[in-house]
């Protein structure tokens, strides 16, 4: 990506700060637009080198005028609102997913391509959260019939590794594996297609070099389901310690029971696939301080 001139929104995120550094790393320009806060900046949280907007996707003037100043070749869209709180208001939902969509797509007008980060939610559309960003996909598509402005959705499926959020189900358990503690979860039947969050860099970073993919989305996972419960078990199989309580909790609700990729659609389409199996990137997590 050397010479590219890119910007990326959620940049502080679980995702966005992995991919960052990783295009700082390849030689791009890259511009992190972050939201605001009141009181903190938010320069600290990306990587030296990365020119930083703070701006609220949610107000379009101020989405336009950073756009303009970055001027960016490629725009990678990561930025949501109930990433970890998929029951938050409707409003909420709507405002962090839709309007930033479309405020950040109206800004660019067509002008470089956009990656649109998904959610396999969005298929059952079972929570709050899932549900806008369906709806946010569906302006996407409208756009790109319309205006013909070049827009890419991708998906990536359950990502895991280091840095992800305390309060998601893989770090809880890491943490108390780690700690020799017990841990009580829900009977976990979901299915899920867990990928490395290097290989979802690596998948981000694949997309953005294709071709003749313009309105598609490319699913990023390993095309092998595996249920919470027994990625919990690997968990603390691994550790040597400590307990799983499968059961002891209520399921969730809002959980699809299965979601996994079609990794060999994605693989046919522009070359990348998973390279970290489920047990190596448990490994990795259980062995990183």
């Amino acid at each position: 990506m050397e010479s590219e001139r890119i910007l990326v929104t959620g940049a502080t995120g679980f995702i966005g700060r992995a991919l960052v550094q990783r295009l700082v790393n390849d030689g791009a320009a890259v511009t992190a637009l972050v939201r605001e806060s009141p009181g903190r900046s938010r320069r600290r949280d990306v990587p030296d080198g990365v020119a930083v907007a703070e701006v609220d996707l949610r107000y379009a003037a101020g989405v336009a005028r950073a756009v303009n100043e970055a001027d960016p070749t490629l725009v990678v869209h990561l930025a949501a609102a109930g990433v970890t709180d998929p029951f938050l208001p409707v409003h909420e939902a709507l405002r962090g997913n839709l309007d930033a969509t479309i405020n950040l797509l109206k800004a660019v007008a067509g002008r470089c391509r956009v990656l649109v980060a998904r959610t396999p939610g969005e298929r059952e559309a079972l929570n709050v959260y899932a549900a806008a960003k369906a709806a946010a996909w569906a302006f996407c598509q409208m756009y790109r019939r319309t205006e013909g402005w070049p827009i890419v959705g991708v998906m990536p499926f359950q990502t895991y590794g280091p840095g992800q959020p305390a309060r998601t189900l893989m770090a809880a358990a890491v943490r108390a594996a780690k700690a020799g503690e017990s841990f009580p979860t829900t009977s976990g039947e979901q299915v899920r297609d867990w990928v490395y969050l290097a290989d979802v860099v690596e998948g981000f970073i694949a997309v953005a070099r294709a071709t003749v993919i313009e309105g598609d989305t490319m699913e990023l996972g390993t095309g092998i389901g595996t249920p919470v419960r027994e990625v919990v078990e690997r968990i603390f199989k691994l550790a040597g310690q400590g307990r799983a309580i499968i059961g002891a909790l209520p399921q969730r609700p809002g959980e699809a029971p299965s979601q996994i990729a079609d990794a060999a659609r994605t693989r046919q389409l522009i070359g990348w696939r998973a390279q970290i199996s489920l047990d190596e990137g448990l490994t990795r997590l259980l062995t990183t301080d």
